[in-house]
Protein backbone atom coordinates (compact mmCIF):
# COMPACT_ATOMS: atom_id res chain seq x y z
CA UNK A 1 0.00 0.00 0.00
CA UNK A 2 1.21 3.46 -0.72
CA UNK A 3 0.07 6.52 -0.17
CA UNK A 4 -1.69 8.91 -2.22
CA UNK A 5 -2.32 12.81 -1.66
CA UNK A 6 -5.26 14.25 -2.44
CA UNK A 7 -5.35 17.76 -0.77
CA UNK A 8 -5.89 19.25 -4.19
CA UNK A 9 -9.18 18.76 -3.69
CA UNK A 10 -9.61 20.29 -0.39
CA UNK A 11 -7.59 23.27 -1.64
CA UNK A 12 -10.42 23.73 -4.57
CA UNK A 13 -12.74 23.68 -2.23
CA UNK A 14 -11.52 26.28 0.10
CA UNK A 15 -10.87 28.80 -2.88
CA UNK A 16 -14.23 28.66 -3.62
CA UNK A 17 -15.37 29.45 -0.12
CA UNK A 18 -12.42 32.57 -0.83
CA UNK A 19 -14.35 33.47 -3.74
CA UNK A 20 -17.78 33.45 -2.07
CA UNK A 21 -16.26 35.49 0.99
CA UNK A 22 -14.82 38.43 -1.32
CA UNK A 23 -18.42 38.57 -2.55
CA UNK A 24 -19.82 39.00 0.57
CA UNK A 25 -22.03 35.59 0.78
CA UNK A 26 -23.04 33.92 4.10
CA UNK A 27 -22.14 30.72 2.09
CA UNK A 28 -18.75 30.77 2.14
CA UNK A 29 -18.58 29.55 6.04
CA UNK A 30 -20.56 26.40 5.24
CA UNK A 31 -18.20 25.98 2.50
CA UNK A 32 -15.67 26.06 4.64
CA UNK A 33 -16.17 24.37 7.63
CA UNK A 34 -18.01 21.82 5.45
CA UNK A 35 -16.38 21.51 1.95
CA UNK A 36 -13.27 19.56 3.08
CA UNK A 37 -14.75 16.91 5.15
CA UNK A 38 -17.29 16.00 2.57
CA UNK A 39 -14.01 15.43 0.13
CA UNK A 40 -12.73 13.11 2.96
CA UNK A 41 -16.21 11.18 3.42
CA UNK A 42 -16.42 10.94 -0.66
CA UNK A 43 -12.98 9.10 -0.30
CA UNK A 44 -14.40 6.89 2.28
CA UNK A 45 -12.12 8.40 5.09
CA UNK A 46 -14.85 8.63 7.66
CA UNK A 47 -12.95 9.81 10.78
CA UNK A 48 -10.35 11.75 8.62
CA UNK A 49 -13.32 13.77 7.62
CA UNK A 50 -14.77 14.38 11.32
CA UNK A 51 -10.91 15.25 12.38
CA UNK A 52 -11.08 17.77 9.31
CA UNK A 53 -14.43 19.33 10.53
CA UNK A 54 -13.52 19.71 14.52
CA UNK A 55 -9.84 20.58 13.10
CA UNK A 56 -11.85 23.91 11.09
CA UNK A 57 -13.81 24.88 13.77
CA UNK A 58 -12.19 24.47 15.67
CA UNK A 59 -9.31 26.30 15.71
CA UNK A 60 -10.19 29.69 14.33
CA UNK A 61 -12.62 29.40 17.57
CA UNK A 62 -9.45 29.07 20.07
CA UNK A 63 -7.05 30.84 18.56
CA UNK A 64 -9.42 33.51 18.31
CA UNK A 65 -10.48 33.28 22.01
CA UNK A 66 -6.71 33.61 22.57
CA UNK A 67 -5.62 35.99 20.72
CA UNK A 68 -8.95 38.06 22.24
CA UNK A 69 -8.33 36.98 25.75
CA UNK A 70 -4.67 37.34 25.49
CA UNK A 71 -4.64 40.83 24.50
CA UNK A 72 -7.85 42.12 27.33
CA UNK A 73 -5.14 40.20 29.85
CA UNK A 74 -2.06 42.12 28.68
CA UNK A 75 -4.61 45.59 29.05
CA UNK A 76 -3.87 46.71 25.14
CA UNK A 77 -7.96 46.81 25.05
CA UNK A 78 -8.79 50.37 23.95
CA UNK A 79 -12.45 50.36 24.94
CA UNK A 80 -15.35 48.41 24.72
CA UNK A 81 -13.84 46.51 21.31
CA UNK A 82 -10.59 47.21 21.58
CA UNK A 83 -9.69 43.50 21.39
CA UNK A 84 -11.93 42.53 18.89
CA UNK A 85 -8.93 42.64 16.27
CA UNK A 86 -6.89 40.66 17.96
CA UNK A 87 -9.79 38.31 18.12
CA UNK A 88 -10.52 38.05 14.68
CA UNK A 89 -6.80 37.60 13.36
CA UNK A 90 -6.59 34.73 15.77
CA UNK A 91 -9.36 33.73 14.04
CA UNK A 92 -8.23 34.01 10.17
CA UNK A 93 -4.78 32.68 12.01
CA UNK A 94 -6.22 29.23 13.07
CA UNK A 95 -8.54 29.51 9.52
CA UNK A 96 -5.42 29.64 7.61
CA UNK A 97 -3.65 26.55 10.29
CA UNK A 98 -6.77 24.25 9.55
CA UNK A 99 -6.48 25.01 5.63
CA UNK A 100 -2.74 24.24 5.47
CA UNK A 101 -3.31 21.02 7.98
CA UNK A 102 -6.17 19.84 6.49
CA UNK A 103 -4.62 19.62 2.83
CA UNK A 104 -1.30 18.71 3.67
CA UNK A 105 -2.06 15.98 6.45
CA UNK A 106 -5.75 14.64 6.34
CA UNK A 107 -6.13 14.30 2.58
CA UNK A 108 -4.16 11.27 1.98
CA UNK A 109 -5.77 7.84 0.73
CA UNK A 110 -3.54 4.80 1.05
CA UNK A 111 -3.63 2.82 -2.48
CA UNK A 112 -2.74 -0.72 -3.40
CA UNK A 113 0.84 -0.35 -4.79
CA UNK A 114 0.97 -1.14 -9.30
CA UNK A 115 2.74 -4.02 -10.39
CA UNK A 116 5.08 -2.18 -12.55
CA UNK A 117 5.91 -4.03 -15.79
CA UNK A 118 4.52 -7.57 -14.60
CA UNK A 119 2.78 -9.59 -17.22
CA UNK A 120 0.76 -12.53 -15.46
CA UNK A 121 -0.39 -15.31 -17.56
CA UNK A 122 -2.22 -17.82 -15.68
CA UNK A 123 -0.88 -18.58 -12.73
CA UNK A 124 2.55 -17.56 -14.23
CA UNK A 125 3.91 -13.36 -13.49
CA UNK A 126 6.79 -12.67 -15.15
CA UNK A 127 8.71 -8.76 -14.44
CA UNK A 128 11.96 -8.01 -16.41
CA UNK A 129 14.14 -6.03 -13.74
CA UNK A 130 17.36 -4.46 -14.49
CA UNK A 131 20.85 -4.46 -12.21
CA UNK A 132 23.52 -1.98 -12.43
CA UNK A 133 27.25 -2.75 -10.80
CA UNK A 134 30.13 -0.67 -11.20
CA UNK A 135 31.77 -2.62 -13.89
CA UNK A 136 28.69 -4.22 -15.63
CA UNK A 137 25.03 -4.98 -16.36
CA UNK A 138 22.42 -7.04 -15.79
CA UNK A 139 18.70 -7.71 -17.51
CA UNK A 140 16.92 -10.17 -15.41
CA UNK A 141 13.30 -11.53 -15.37
CA UNK A 142 11.70 -13.04 -12.42
CA UNK A 143 9.16 -15.18 -12.22
CA UNK A 144 6.76 -16.52 -9.78
CA UNK A 145 5.10 -19.90 -11.14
Amino acid sequence: MKSRWYGWQTLLVDAAALGFASTGSDLSVGIYALGGPVVHWAHGNTWRGVGSLVLRVGAPLALGAAFGYGCEASGNSDGDMGCLGAGIGGAMLGVVGAIVVDSAVLARDTVPVDEDMAVRVGPVRVAPAIAAGRDHGSFLLQGTF
